[in-house]
């Protein structure tokens, strides 16, 4: 996963990955992959993967 491409905001507690929404389950094992990708722990309520990101976005 290219973590340039992944942008995180504190916002609902959703994931969306390219305009789709998955479930909270789902939202477990990404936040698992992202922390395991940048090395870091993130407490976030929405993640959004989107691959028209050129920047990695994280609002703590």
């Amino acid at each position: 996963m290219d973590t340039s491409r992944i942008q995180v905001a504190l916002e609902k507690g959703v994931i969306v990955i390219n305009g789709i929404t998955v479930s909270a389950m789902e939202n477990q094992l990404i936040a698992r992959a992202v922390q395991k990708v940048t090395g870091e722990v993130k407490v976030v309520n929405r993640l959004v993967i989107d691959e028209g990101l050129n920047k990695n976005r994280v609002s703590p």
